[in-house]
């Protein structure tokens, strides 16, 4: 998440809400397919 975070900063002049926000969306991207496994 930090590699990619810090990928986006580099490459891209992005302000920090748009940064917090695509770095959001990946982690989600990550995370939803293993949604219905978690123990609740």
């Amino acid at each position: 998440m930090t590699a990619y975070m810090n990928d986006m900063a580099n490459k891209e002049d992005i302000d920090g809400n748009r940064l917090l926000l695509e770095g959001l969306k990946y982690r989600l991207k990550l995370v939803i397919p293993y949604a219905d496994s978690w123990e609740q």
